[in-house]
């Protein structure tokens, strides 16, 4: 999460922007999702999208990706 914190800040926004976080791992325990949460701060009104899968990156075993938008549709 601390990771996570300093990229959005050195890209100038924060978790106030966040309206979508998506997290990967095949490794779900109850914990992960507090940590997850408890580092969001007003993002985490938005919740947490957990997919029990592998991430797509040979190598890793977590993922997770943030966005912020002001609309979104889907067609």
């Amino acid at each position: 999460m601390r990771v996570m914190s300093a990229r959005l800040e050195a890209l100038g926004v924060g978790w106030g922007l966040v309206n979508r976080t998506n997290a990967y791992t095949a490794h779900m325990e109850d914990d992960l999702t507090d940590v997850v949460l408890g580092g969001m701060g007003v993002a985490r009104g938005h919740g947490l999208h957990l997919f029990d899968a592998r991430p797509p990156i040979v190598g890793i075993e977590f993922e997770m990706d943030v966005r912020g938008v002001a609309h979104e549709r889907h067609v």
